[in-house]
Order: C-alpha cells, then sequence, then structure tokens
C-alpha cells in the first residue's frame, strides 16, 4: 500500500468560476481561527500536520479566490499571511 500526498488525496473537480465559492476576509478569518483551534486542541504532532495541512489549503483557496477574480485581493493575501504569525511546527519534506 503506497501512502499518497495531501495533494494527490485532494479530488480537484471541474467547476466554472461562477460555481466556485468566493473567500472573503471573513472566511480567512474562519480559517484561521480553525488553524489556532488545531494547534490550542490537538496532540502536538497531530497539530503539525493538521494546522500545516490546512495552512496550505487556506493559501491555495485564496489564490484561487485571487484568480478568479475575488473582491480586494491585496487585502484578501494580507489576511492569509496572517498564518505565518501562528505558532506550530511546520513540516517540510
Amino acid at each position: 500500500m503506497s501512502k499518497k500526498t495531501v495533494v494527490e488525496e485532494v479530488v480537484v473537480e471541474e467547476q466554472t468560476a461562477a460555481s466556485i465559492p468566493s473567500i472573503t476576509k471573513e472566511s480567512v478569518k474562519e480559517r484561521l481561527e480553525l488553524i489556532q483551534k488545531i494547534v490550542e486542541d490537538e496532540h502536538p504532532v497531530i497539530a503539525m500536520v493538521k494546522a500545516h495541512t490546512e495552512q496550505d489549503l487556506l493559501l491555495l483557496d485564496v489564490l484561487t479566490g485571487i484568480v478568479n477574480g475575488a473582491e480586494d485581493p491585496k487585502d484578501l493575501a494580507s489576511a492569509a499571511l496572517e498564518v505565518f504569525k501562528l505558532e506550530f511546527t511546520r513540516s517540510y519534506s
């Protein structure tokens, strides 16, 4: 049995830009709060994996939203970059 990477596990369906929910500063804030909750509530080893995965998905969603014409792209990107102020161990292979 081979292990899959996070990217391989994410199934991306083709969607039109109109069907993709737009990301907002408020939804970014909620995702940051979720990541912080993971860091606070989970065992450090589990938190490292979950929080880092959520960070990557957040940044992917923000970039996708900007490409698809999200409102206030600079503010959206700035809000997403706040994820790097959260303190948790990030693992890079």
